[in-house]
This record gives structure tokens, C-alpha cells and sequence, in this order.
């Protein structure tokens, strides 16, 4: 699936974790504070689709690994 599918698919809660944990380094290096981390932590807890955790991580670095799903996504059967 392109890129751009995955930010159609819901959001599991082992993508939620590693938003997080994008989030976490970023505020362990002086890139967000600790209010916009508590703040960007409970959007990323309460994300129903990748697109609004790939917003919330979007402005700090992370490797490819981090900025895609978990799991590949498959296409529904009709």
C-alpha cells in the first residue's frame, strides 16, 4: 500500500505507542516542553487514523520506521 493509504487506515495501539515514543525523544531533547508533550501524548492516545498521529509527530525528526504503521495494512475483502 502507497504511503498515502496508510493514512487512511485506523490507528492501532502499538502505532499510538510509537508516536509516543517519537514524542518522548522529542521532549528528552529539548524539541517540544513538557505542557506540548502532555498535551500531544492525550491527542495521540485518543487518534482514531495514522494521519492524526503522523500530525501530532510530523514537526520532529524520526526515522522511516517510526512515521509508518506497525503492520501492513491489507486490503479488505469484499
Amino acid at each position: 500500500m502507497a504511503a498515502v493509504g496508510y493514512m487512511l487506515i485506523r490507528a492501532s495501539a502499538t502505532d499510538r505507542d510509537r508516536a509516543i515514543d517519537v514524542l518522548k525523544a522529542g521532549f528528552v531533547e529539548g524539541r517540544i516542553t513538557r505542557p506540548e508533550l502532555d498535551l500531544r501524548v492525550g491527542e495521540a492516545l485518543a487518534a482514531r487514523y495514522f494521519a492524526d498521529l503522523v500530525a501530532l509527530i510530523d514537526d520532529l525528526p524520526a526515522d522511516a520506521f517510526a512515521r509508518l504503521p506497525a503492520h501492513r495494512a491489507v486490503p479488505r475483502s469484499i
